[in-house]
């Protein structure tokens, strides 16, 4: 019975990418160019990735040993809200950050803050 949520949460997790990846590509074909937009949809593919292999080995343990069923759910609990949050406090960064410095150029990266 518990493969089942974790192949739920598996499809779930792949329809989400797959409406990520239609608007992504939609916003390319108007020809909308934003920083912010670009690393969200970065980010939740490598989200996606993460969670997927998460589920897949999860799943795989469960149906070879189901003794380790409780820690296996906790640790995927702990690491789905890790990885949410990375990707919240980077899209934050990107919001936050602007592109230039005080001269008016572009910055080439954060070492340019200094």
């Amino acid at each position: 019975m518990i493969v089942v949520v974790w192949v739920s949460i598996l499809l779930y997790n792949t329809v989400t990418l797959i409406l990520v990846l239609m608007r992504a590509i939609s916003f390319s074909k108007l020809g909308i160019r934003s920083q912010l937009l670009r690393r969200l949809y970065i980010n939740c593919i490598y989200y996606y990735l993460f969670l997927f292999l998460i589920s897949v080995i999860n799943t795989s343990l469960i149906l070879l040993r189901d003794d380790h069923l409780t820690t296996l759910a906790s640790i995927s609990r702990s690491l789905h809200s890790i990885v949410s949050n990375r990707v919240i406090l980077d899209i934050r960064r990107e919001v936050v950050t602007p592109p230039w410095n005080e001269s008016g150029s572009e910055l080439s990266s954060l070492e340019d803050w200094d």
